[in-house]
C-alpha cells in the first residue's frame, strides 16, 4: 500500500463553522500556525501603520492599474467595496482629484508600460466619462494588446453605453449579475430584474469584448443550491467567456452583516456552502470550462477577467489598494478626504519581508489553483520545492495536486480546501482592513492577526 493510500483524504462534506474561519480566537491561533510552518516568526503579526505626511512612495511602478470609482446610484446591502451615493459636487471634485494622482504618477522616470486597465467601483458604468478621460491620460502609456476592463452594472447595460465603452477602447467587461431570481435580488437591493440581467448579458454578446465575464453570488439567504446551479447554467447558455461565482460573504461594515452579528440573518452553513461550489464547478467543467481560480471558471481559448492576482498592481481613487515588490498600501476610503489631495498619499501602508514575499505570491498562485516553479524561479531566483518541501508532500499526500512538467495543479478537492484557506486568511485580513478604514480616513494601525 503507497503512502498516499495510507492517508485519510479529506471529505468535501466536512462542517467547518463559518466564523471558526473568520474572527474567532481558534481561527487566529490557526492562521498563526500556518504562518509559522511556512516562514517562522519573521514578519508576524502584520502591521499596516499609517504613511506620513512627508513619505514618498519607493515602490510606485506597475504595468498593472486599477481605476477605482466609488459612486453608486443606491447601496446595495451586502456589498463590501467603498462606496457612496452619487452627489454631483462629489463626483466632479473627484474627477479632478484622480486626474491630479495619474499625473502625479506619470511624472515619474522609466514607468513600465501598462498592459491592464481595469475599472471598478462603486458603479464605474455610471461614469463613461471618467474611463474617457482615463484612457486618454495614459493611453501614451499602453501595450499593443492592453486589457481594459470594466466593471458594468446590468441597469447599464445599454447597447449604446457599451458601443461607446468599445470605442473608447474597453475590450473586457464584468457583470455583476449576482443571480437571476428576482426575489433575491430584492433582497440585496439590486435595482434589476432577472429580465435586465439576461438582456444586459445579450447585448454584451451583441456589441462583443474579448471577454465577458459574468459575476454569480450563492449562499444567498432563501437561495437553494438548485437556484445557483441555474443561474451558472442560464450565464453558460448565454455565451459568456468567465464566470466568476462568489460565496455571499458578510463582511462586518455591510448591512448583513450586521444582521448576522446581531443573530437576525442566518448564513449559509459551511457544508452547504461548500456543496453548491462543488456543485458550480461540476457544470462549468463540464460545459467546457476550465477552472481558472478557487471561484472563477474560463471557457477554452478565452482569457481570464482578474485585475489583482497580478505579480503587481497600483490602485488609483479612494479605497484602492496597490502591491508593488513588498509593499501594499491603501488610499483613503474617505471620498471626501481624497477629493482633497493636492498630490498622491496613501493611508497606510504594509512593508513586509522577503520570506513574507515569497509566501504571499505562492498564497496567490494557490488561489489561481496552479503553481509555476519555473516562475517562482524567475521572480525570487530560489528553487521552490526547496523553500516549501513541506507544504508540497503534504497538499500531495491528501490528493489536492498533481504536477505536470514546472507546473503543480490543483484538482477540485484541492480547489475546495483552497477556499477554505482563503475564508482563513485574505477575506478575514480583508474585513478586518476595510472595516477599519471605512470608520476611520486616517488610521494609525492596522494589526492583522
Amino acid at each position: 500500500m503507497g503512502l498516499q493510500n495510507m492517508v485519510k483524504e479529506p471529505s468535501f462534506d466536512i462542517s467547518i463553522p463559518f466564523q471558526f474561519l473568520r474572527h474567532s480566537s481558534p481561527a487566529k491561533l490557526v492562521r498563526r500556525f500556518i504562518y509559522y510552518l511556512a516562514v517562522g516568526n519573521e514578519g508576524y503579526p502584520f502591521v499596516f501603520r499609517q504613511f506620513g505626511n512627508k513619505e514618498r512612495l519607493t515602490h510606485y511602478k506597475s504595468p498593472n492599474i486599477y481605476i477605482h470609482v466609488p459612486f453608486c446610484r443606491s447601496i446595495c446591502v451586502h456589498c463590501p467595496y467603498n462606496k457612496i451615493l452619487f452627489e454631483n459636487n462629489s463626483y466632479n471634485s473627484f474627477r479632478k482629484a484622480l486626474n491630479r494622482e495619474l499625473k502625479y504618477y506619470l511624472k515619474q522616470r522609466d514607468i513600465p508600460l501598462i498592459k491592464t486597465l481595469y475599472f471598478g467601483g462603486g458603479t464605474p458604468s455610471m461614469a463613461p466619462e471618467i474611463i474617457n478621460d482615463v484612457i486618454s491620460q495614459i493611453k501614451s502609456k499602453f501595450v499593443k494588446e492592453v486589457e481594459i476592463g470594466v466593471e458594468v452594472h446590468p441597469r447599464d447595460a445599454s447597447i449604446e453605453l457599451l458601443r461607446l465603452l468599445k470605442g473608447y477602447g474597453v475590450n473586457r467587461i464584468s457583470l455583476g449579475i449576482e443571480t437571476f431570481r428576482d426575489d433575491l435580488l430584492k433582497k440585496m437591493a439590486r435595482i434589476y430584474d432577472g429580465k435586465q440581467a439576461e438582456q444586459a448579458i445579450q447585448n454584451a454578446k451583441k456589441v462583443g469584448f474579448d471577454c465577458l465575464d459574468v459575476n454569480i453570488i450563492y449562499g444567498i439567504p432563501g437561495q437553494e443550491i438548485k437556484d445557483s446551479i441555474n443561474d451558472v447554467k442560464r450565464c453558460i447558455s448565454l455565451g459568456i467567456d468567465h464566470i466568476s461565482a462568489y460565496p455571499l460573504i458578510t463582511f462586518e461594515h455591510t448591512y448583513f452583516g450586521s444582521l448576522v452579528r446581531e443573530g437576525k440573518l442566518e448564513e449559509y452553513k459551511d457544508r452547504k456552502r461548500l456543496k453548491a461550489q462543488k456543485s458550480i464547478a461540476e457544470i462549468c467543467i463540464a460545459k467546457g470550462f476550465k477552472r481558472t481560480s478557487v471561484w472563477s471558471f474560463t471557457k477554452e481559448n478565452a482569457s481570464a477577467y482578474t485585475t489583482v492576482t497580478r505579480e503587481s498592481y497600483v490602485g488609483f481613487g479612494p479605497g484602492a489598494g496597490s502591491k508593488v515588490d513588498g509593499e501594499f498600501w491603501f488610499n483613503t476610503f474617505s471620498v471626501g478626504e481624497y477629493n482633497k489631495l493636492k498630490r498622491t498619499k496613501p493611508s497606510i501602508i504594509l512593508q513586509t519581508t522577503a520570506k513574507f514575499r515569497r509566501l504571499h505570491w505562492l498564497y496567490w498562485q494557490i488561489y489561481n489553483a496552479r503553481i509555476d516553479s519555473q516562475k517562482y524561479k524567475q521572480i525570487f531566483s530560489r528553487d521552490l520545492e526547496k523553500d516549501y518541501k513541506l507544504l508540497l508532500v503534504l497538499m500531495n499526500l491528501f490528493g489536492w495536486i498533481k504536477k505536470k512538467g514546472a507546473i503543480y495543479i490543483f484538482n477540485e478537492k484541492g480547489s475546495i480546501w483552497s477556499h477554505r484557506f482563503q475564508m482563513l486568511f485574505s477575506l478575514t485580513f480583508i474585513d478586518d482592513v476595510w472595516t477599519q478604514c471605512q470608520k476611520e480616513p486616517w488610521p494609525k494601525k492596522i494589526v492583522l492577526y
